[in-house]
């Protein structure tokens, strides 16, 4: 899959990429604490990023492509520091509170950020591995963590993954505590395999939490 990941960056293959960010964050994002850190998790070059720390949060993104990461800079006109950490390298903004990791993500360990935005990871993480993102995405989030997760829901057998389709029942067993506050069909704004395949609905929903994981 990492591979196959930094192939799809190097020849610009990124219909997931969301050019004005994601209206459903900029909708439904109510973390109690706007000056938390947090993680955001295959973030890519993703504007919600710098919305995110435009609210005053430390952002801590963690992308396996070097392409996107330098791509997000560069493209924002952030001035930005490479480093190491722990023999990872980062890329920092000297302006803005944003960071990216460049890294394999079930092998990076961070300090606990206090919120979690995930707009296009579960989703594309296969299904046999979900189990362990999930607990490895814990691992980096304080227990009183705020959670907001984006998932697809779509009928199986029409097209290949990823994005892979998530049940409801499947979420509430990772995180018994998620609230569904929207679900509508976006099949006009998925990845055009979607409708080629011949399916008319994929569902998008919004889960957040307060309480702890």
């Amino acid at each position: 899959m990492l591979e196959e990941w930094k192939k799809r960056w190097l020849e610009d293959r990124i219909g997931w990429h969301e050019e004005q960010g994601n209206a459903s964050l900029k909708t439904h994002w109510t973390p109690p604490d706007k000056t938390s850190s947090v993680l955001v998790p295959f973030c890519g070059k993703a504007k919600d990023l710098l919305w995110l720390a435009s609210l005053g949060h430390r952002v801590i993104g963690i992308e396996i492509s070097e392409i996107a990461a330098m791509a997000f800079f560069n493209e924002n006109d952030l001035i930005f520091k490479e480093k190491l950490y722990k023999n990872i390298k980062l890329f920092e903004a000297e302006d803005i509170a944003i960071s990216i990791y460049c890294d394999d993500y079930f092998n990076c360990n961070l300090p606990k950020a206090d919120a979690l935005y995930d707009r296009g990871s579960l989703v594309v993480v296969h299904p046999e591995k979900r189990f362990n993102y999930v607990q490895h995405t814990k691992s980096l989030l304080h227990k009183d963590a705020y959670r907001f997760i984006i998932t697809l829901e779509y009928e199986e057998g029409f097209v290949q993954g990823p994005p892979y389709s998530i049940t409801p029942g499947e979420m509430l067993a990772y995180w018994s505590d998620l609230i569904q506050i929207e679900s509508y069909n976006d099949i006009e704004n998925s990845s055009p395999k979607f409708k080629k395949s011949g399916l008319n609905e994929v569902l998008e929903t919004i889960w957040v939490s307060h309480s702890k994981i």
